[in-house]
């Protein structure tokens, strides 16, 4: 686990209804940089506030180039059924700007 991945994961896991995170950051040098896995949620609620938290820890590590970083993640809820971003009004798989635009202005 990288220092980004404990980043983001200890981010994640003080939200309030967060189970323990599975996440990884992917850097791509010369193509869009990633987070990708799954993240143990009570309901979509939260989920919404997992994605929120991830794109605020890559705005302060990233700068900018947050906005690039796609999120390929999930949310697992208490009866095993998953909840998506795009369940959320956001595409399949968000970019960090769309987060942005739609989940940190609310």
């Amino acid at each position: 686990m990288t220092a980004v991945d404990e980043t983001i994961a200890d981010a994640v896991r003080v939200v309030p209804g967060v189970g323990e995170p599975s996440l990884v950051f992917s850097h791509q040098p010369h193509a869009s940089s990633a987070v990708s896995g799954e993240v143990e949620v009570a309901d979509s609620t939260v989920f919404v506030e997992v994605l929120r938290t991830i794109r605020l820890v890559l705005g302060g590590l990233l700068g900018g180039d947050a906005d690039r970083v796609v999120l390929y993640c999930i949310g697992r809820l208490p009866d095993g059924s998953t909840v998506t971003p795009d369940e959320l009004g956001l595409s399949q798989r968000p970019t960090g700007r769309e987060v942005a635009q739609l989940l940190l202005d609310r």
